[in-house]
């Protein structure tokens, strides 16, 4: 009996094993996930090509293929796929009939499996077409088409100016939007703080130069805050103005006899202290070789080694200006290099550069 219980099971054994052997043929597809993006409804039919693979050990032969509504398998591999070859599967979608998000389903069946492969396609129609591939930046999960405001170089007492920001919202969720505090000199205007799946938003920022009492570079960032259901982000969206006096309108005799500031040319402006960390302070001049009062309208430096210490804001004709910096070597024996910007009325040098070297060597 031990003899035949013996055989039974041996036989049971190989048969199972052979069983196991027998691999079963696999359509694996690159991708099932394809999402078209952004675009209107006047770009026409979007078409994409589901690639896939035979690596089973039976040919694959594509039986049927079903699509949802708006969405057509316009062509596929319609021979068998021998094991090791490769297909595909063509879907196209009309958007014609459609807005905003949309997500569609190709089901292929096959002659292997009486289960079907599902493919999707995903994307978002802007109706109004006023989205399109000029949108190249993001501020969080929101789409848009600056990553900044620029308003270049502005007059004082010249005409206002306004500058725009569009965003999209191409997430499948609802985006909320909160600006920070913008800086006193810039009025922000949004268009809406809930922005909707393919939605938009707007914002507006205008400066007035007629009312502003600043010059120079007044480059900042405006923090934005980016809420989701799942996340929430802090973003920070650069603004770049820089305000100088009204040269534009001048004619040749305001011109000559316009302010002119002057300083002697140098490579570098040499500093040195006696010991690390030690604050010193340096006298530079600066002279005003023009026909009318010369105004210093701002001193720009950022270091922590130098800081500004007073100056004088008016040159009379002919004479000169003093600007004390006090500073410090400091404590390790690295190069440091710094710029000093000096902003004023002089038509002609209206941003004069004057580059800083605290010196290395230490004295004994």
């Amino acid at each position: 009996m031990n003899k035949v219980y013996l055989f039974i099971i041996l036989i049971l054994t190989v048969f199972l094993n052979s069983g196991n052997a027998q691999e079963v043929s696999e359509m694996k597809f690159s991708d099932t996930n394809h999402y078209f993006g952004v675009f209107s409804r006047n770009q026409g039919i979007k078409v994409h090509a589901f690639k896939f693979e035979n690596t089973g050990v039976e040919p694959i032969l594509i039986t049927r293929v079903k699509a949802t509504c708006g969405c057509t398998a316009t062509d596929w591999t319609r021979k068998p796929v021998l094991p090791g070859e490769t297909g595909e599967v063509k879907v196209q979608f009309n958007p014609s009939k459609f807005s905003g998000y949309f997500s569609k389903k190709v089901s292929v069946y096959t002659n292997q499996s009486a289960k079907a492969v599902d493919l999707h396609i995903s994307g978002r129609i802007q109706v109004n077409n006023k989205i399109s591939d000029e949108f190249d930046y993001f501020i969080g999960d929101l789409k848009a088409d600056k990553e900044y405001v620029d308003f270049g170089v502005v007059e004082v007492g010249s005409k206002a100016l306004t500058k725009e920001i569009r965003l999209i919202n191409i997430m499948r969720d609802t985006v909320w939007l909160e600006m920070g505090n913008s800086p006193k000199q810039l009025a922000v205007e949004q268009s809406r703080t809930e922005i909707a799946p393919g939605g938009n938003c707007k914002l507006t920022f205008r400066f007035d130069p007629t009312t502003t009492n600043e010059w120079g570079s007044l480059d900042t960032l405006i923090k934005l805050t980016v809420k989701r259901s799942v996340k929430t982000e802090i973003r920070k969206l650069p603004i770049k103005l820089t305000v100088i006096d009204r040269f534009s309108g001048m004619d040749e005799k305001q011109l000559s006899n316009a302010p002119a500031i002057s300083f002697p040319i140098v490579d570098k402006v040499l500093l040195e202290a006696e010991r690390p960390g030690q604050w010193k302070n340096v006298k530079l001049e600066l002279t005003n070789t023009g026909a009318s009062e010369l105004r210093i309208r701002k001193l720009e430096l950022d270091s922590k080694n130098i800081q500004i210490k007073k100056y004088d804001e008016t040159v009379d004709p002919g004479k000169t200006g003093k600007i004390v910096l006090t500073y410090r070597q400091p404590e390790e024996k690295e190069l440091v290099d710094e710029q000093l910007i000096v902003w004023s009325n002089s038509p002609k040098n209206y941003r004069l550069n004057i580059p800083i070297r605290i010196k290395q060597e230490y004295k004994n």
